[in-house]
């Protein structure tokens, strides 16, 4: 189908193997987040570990986020979400839960009804303290539209 191709190639291309070092800040900025020329958004959260270490601002990030939305959202709809978790381990989710949790508040209260779907891959490790953790602020309808990719 459509929807597994588009996992595959999110999986398989945008996502680098390797991370970049480097102080380039706009350079992790933009692996951080950025999309493609459809409906897409991938977030890699191995990059985002890279950005807390220099103590941006939570709401630079946030906004940052927020404006590659808003700019898939110029020429569609909707839009789906890829967010690769690859390396984030328990005492990472735990530093950045008030983080996390702020940026899904930040996504129902903005971006209301304009997500598609939301994938996460990558999961292997803290799948269960993810899904416990959405569980909490994420209604059942929106449980559905996230979906845990198996690798």
């Amino acid at each position: 189908s459509d929807v597994y191709k588009r996992q595959q190639l999110c999986n398989k291309y945008t996502f680098d193997d390797k991370i970049e070092i480097t102080n380039d800040l706009h350079l992790l900025f933009s692996k951080m987040c950025n999309h493609d020329n459809s409906n897409l958004v991938y977030i890699d959260s191995r990059y985002l570990k890279l950005i807390v270490k220099y103590n941006i601002d939570v709401n630079i990030i946030q906004d940052y986020i927020s404006s590659i939305i808003e700019n898939v959202l110029l020429t569609n709809e909707k839009y789906n979400l890829h967010i690769n978790l690859k390396s984030l381990s328990v005492t990472d989710f735990n530093k950045y839960n008030s983080l996390l949790h702020s940026m899904i508040l930040m996504f129902r209260s903005k971006f209301v009804n304009k997500i598609t779907k939301c994938y996460l891959y990558n999961t292997s490790y803290v799948f269960k303290l993810i899904h416990s953790f959405f569980k909490k602020f994420v209604s059942k309808e929106e449980q559905n539209d996230i979906i845990f990719v198996k690798e």
